[in-house]
């Protein structure tokens, strides 16, 4: 039951900037399941690419170009859009990653800085990669905070 839970709160926190960011720039399709869809297989091309070109510049670059025209096709926008939806749907993800590790009990500074910081690693073929490696963090954090949570009561 606890993971259900867990995995639901971790597709919201993935699915929920990606929709805001696509209202903000106007796509076609702003709905939970065509966020949730387009961030799963940019993720998803990122890793591939990841593997044949690996993870420097110019991965970088293809990974964000693909990941761009995933979010374009999916979300009914221009590629120009869905890159700027990626950009601004991880920024959002940040400050949200951030307040949620506030809010799940007491996390210091070096744990926001590695959420932060693992958000924005340039090393990460796309900024999607970059937030997979940031919920990772999360979960790890949201898991432990659980548990203790579970032991106290």
């Amino acid at each position: 039951m606890g993971i259900i839970f867990a995995l639901i709160v971790l597709a919201v926190i993935i699915a929920l900037p990606v929709m805001l960011a696509a209202r903000m720039f106007g796509a076609a399709n702003t709905g939970f399941g065509s966020a949730l869809l387009a961030v799963f297989l940019a993720f998803l091309v990122s890793v591939v690419i990841d593997a044949f070109l690996g993870d420097g510049l110019i991965g970088f670059f293809v990974s964000g170009a693909i990941g761009a025209l995933i979010y374009a096709n999916i979300l009914g926008t221009t590629f120009w859009r869905g890159l700027g939806i990626s950009v601004v749907s991880t920024i959002i993800l940040i400050g949200a990653l951030i307040v949620l590790a506030g809010v799940f009990g007491d996390v210091d500074l070096e744990t926001v800085s590695r959420l932060t910081l693992s958000t924005i690693d340039v090393s990460a073929a796309t900024v999607d990669q970059a937030a997979s490696i940031a919920l990772g963090e999360f979960a790890v954090l949201f898991e432990n905070t659980v548990r203790t949570s579970v032991f106290t009561l």
